[in-house]
Parts: structure tokens; C-alpha cells; sequence
């Protein structure tokens, strides 16, 4: 039996969320296992975000050449099936080899997920592409929660990944044959490649880069930040993320109506306010209640300004959807290349809150976009 498209898709952002953060409950134990300090764990995580670019560089071809749906098969199973190795990386350079590798095939389904949502919601005639977001971090909860019971219950890394990995390709398998089969417009040669931006799609690429700095923190260090300086134990820092991507999850979904009724730029604005907040109260006190606040808060911060990017994007003339999806993923997943080494150098410095803080800035990046009116009406559907 076929699920309905919206269904389908929001399965698809949901299994790829959840491969991908079945790891990040684990990395203190990584970190352990492996005696990294900070500023070589921070290098190994580099690889994750170096294989997504490289990704991000090829992934349109590809995805002209299978085509969306085929391209969302083939790479929904190959990106949980690759999250295996890392867990069993026996040096530095093994981790960061396994996690490009990972970051390479998650590329492909990344920039296919996102240009069929914009082919759906343009036939649909309704904004869908915010609560596809949103069910990519309902996934990411359940991942992180899912990592943190194994790490609580002595459930070795690896037996982690053997067990749920697998299960993740099954369930991501099943959604993505549900997906519509491919117009032929959606495969048409225009430019599909990485562009250098310019006019309103580089004004789409500055927009979520301070939500995704933070979120990308999160996503690798507020684990370890609860475990290490909240002195919590595997289950409740794992939580800690959780309900950063509930948060985020829940204005996800949210966010297609909350942006129809205020407006892009007030989401925008409000959005940089949240991350400067919910930062401000992750670091602030050593209880994990209010912690949790703020890592909700931060959740809010960064939940729409990235899927609000992808969809303004589709838009835009000149290029194809594939071709601007993958030109604001390539210049927004840039600071995932960025982030990892940042924190890292700044924590073994001054301490992880600290390196925290240093963040805020960024934050403030849509925001400023919005107030100097570098949004233009063309940008806007």
C-alpha cells in the first residue's frame, strides 16, 4: 500500500535524522574510547560535514542522473548502513574517514529529500517543506533517545549500530517507494550543479548560517557538554538533546502556518532572538532543568530559518530546484566545517561554555538581514 506523498516524505527527513543521531549520544564514549582530547575530537568530527560538502558538490548529477526518487532509495539505505563504521573506528583517522564517508552518502539524500518536498508542495499548492523539517527532528529525538538508553544500559556502540542501523534503511526503504514517481519536469538539464551565489540566492545562503552553527553545536557537543560540565548521566544528557529537537521539531511543523500568518521576516527575527536566549541559558547555571530550557529555547531559534531558505529558493529563476538547493546547502553546511574545529580549539581553551557564548554573535545573522532589508520581495514567494 502506498502512504499519501506528505506522509511519505516526512518519513523519509524522519529514518534520515534518526541514522544520523543514533551517533550523537554516543560520542563522549567515543571520545573515551579513544582518549581524544577536545581539539582532536573536534577534528574528527570534521569529517562528517567535510563528506556532506563534497557531497553537496556532486549530489545534483546524481540526482539527475537516478533521478529524485530513485536517488532518496538507493541513498535512504546507504547512509544508515554507513553510520555502522564509525562505531568501529580504531584510530583518529579511521573516525574521521568513516564519518565522510557517512557525510557523503547523506549529501545525496539531503539535496534529494529537499527538491522533491519543493516538487510536492508546488503540485499540492501549500507549504510543506517547514513540517518535513520538523519530522527530521522528531526523528533526531528519537535517535538521541534511543542512543542514550543503549549508552545507559551498557549496550556497547556497536551493537547500537548493528541493531538500529539497519532497521532505519528498512523504514527509510518503505517511505521512499511511496514517494510520487518523477515528472519529467523534475529531471530537466537546466544548471543543476553548485553556482556561485549571487542577488536573492545569496541572501537565501546568509540566512540560516547562524541557526545552523548552533544547531551543529548542539547536535555534537551538547551531550557531551550535559555529561562533562552538568556532570548528567547518558540517559539524561542525551535527553538534554532530545528536547532540543523536539523543539525543534514542533516549530517545524509549525512553521509553514506561523510563517503564513507573521510573515517571513518576523519568523526570521524572532528566530535570532530564541538562539541568542536559549544559548544564553544553556551555559548560565550548572542545573539541567534550566539547561533544558534553554536548549528548547534554541530549538525554536533554529528550526525554520534553513527549511524557510530551501523553500524561498524554489523561486528563483535560472537555475534548476536541484541547483539552488545544493548552492544554499554547500554555503550552509559550511559552518558545520567551521563549527566542529571552533569549539573544539575554544573549549581546550576556555572551557566549553565559554566556547558556547562565543556563538552568539552568529545568531544575529537573519535578523540583520531582515532590519537592513537585505531580503528583497524577490525572495519571497
Amino acid at each position: 500500500m502506498r502512504l499519501p506523498p506528505v506522509i511519505a516524505l516526512q518519513g523519509v527527513f524522519a529514518m534520515n535524522a534518526m541514522a544520523i543521531s543514533l551517533w550523537f549520544p554516543r560520542i563522549p564514549d567515543v571520545k573515551s574510547a579513544l582518549a581524544l582530547d577536545y581539539r582532536v575530537l573536534s577534528l574528527c568530527l570534521l569529517g562528517l560535514p567535510l563528506g556532506l560538502m563534497i557531497g553537496f558538490l556532486t549530489a545534483p548529477r546524481i540526482l539527475h542522473w537516478l533521478h529524485h526518487r530513485r536517488t532518496i532509495v538507493v541513498f535512504g539505505i546507504l547512509h544508515p548502513l554507513l553510520m555502522i563504521p564509525p562505531a568501529f573506528a580504531a584510530s583518529p583517522m579511521m573516525l574521521f574517514l568513516a564519518l565522510a564517508i557517512a557525510g557523503w552518502a547523506m549529501s545525496n539524500i539531503e539535496i534529494g529529500m529537499n527538491a522533491k518536498t519543493n516538487v510536492v508542495q508546488e503540485a499540492l499548492g501549500r507549504r510543506i517543506m517547514s513540517r518535513c523539517h520538523g519530522m527530521w527532528s522528531i526523528g533526531g529525538m528519537f535517535g538521541a533517545l534511543i542512543g542514550g538508553w543503549c549508552a545507559k544500559n551498557s549496550i556497547s556502540f556497536a551493537e547500537q549500530q548493528m541493531i538500529f542501523e539497519p532497521l532505519v534503511a528498512m523504514l527509510a526503504t518503505i517511505f521512499a517507494l511511496s514517494l510520487p514517481v518523477d515528472a519529467a519536469t523534475e529531471t530537466e538539464p537546466k544548471q543543476t550543479g553548485f553556482g556561485i551565489p549571487s542577488g536573492p540566492l545569496l541572501v537565501l545562503c546568509l540566512l540560516p548560517l547562524g541557526a545552523l552553527i548552533i544547531e551543529g553545536t548542539m547536535l555534537d557537543w551538547s551531550v557531551l557538554y550535559a555529561r562533562e560540565i552538568l556532570f548528567a548521566g547518558p540517559f539524561e544528557a542525551s535527553a538534554i538533546f532530545a528536547v532540543f529537537a523536539v523543539s525543534m521539531g514542533l516549530w517545524r511543523i509549525a512553521g509553514d502556518t506561523l510563517t503564513e500568518m507573521l510573515g517571513v521576516a518576523t519568523i526570521l527575527i524572532l528566530s535570532g532572538i530564541a538562539l541568542v536566549v536559549g544559548v544564553l541559558l544553556f551555559v548560565a547555571t550548572d542545573n539541567l532543568l534550566i539547561s533544558g530550557l534553554g536548549a528548547f529555547i534554541a530549538g525554536f531559534g533554529s528550526a525554520n530559518p534553513y527549511p524557510l531558505a530551501i523553500s524561498l529558493s524554489h523561486h528563483l529563476p535560472g537555475r534548476s530546484r536541484e541547483g539552488n538547493v545544493a548552492t544554499i546547502a554547500i554555503a550552509a553546511f559550511t559552518v558545520f566545517l567551521v563549527g566542529p574545529p571552533l569549539i573544539g580549539f575554544l573549549a581546550d581553551s576556555f572551557g566549553l561554555s565559554r566556547a558556547f557564548l562565543a556563538l552568539i554573535p552568529f545568531a544575529l545573522i537573519a535578523p540583520i538581514l531582515v532590519l537592513t532589508d537585505a531580503v528583497h520581495k524577490e525572495a519571497t514567494p
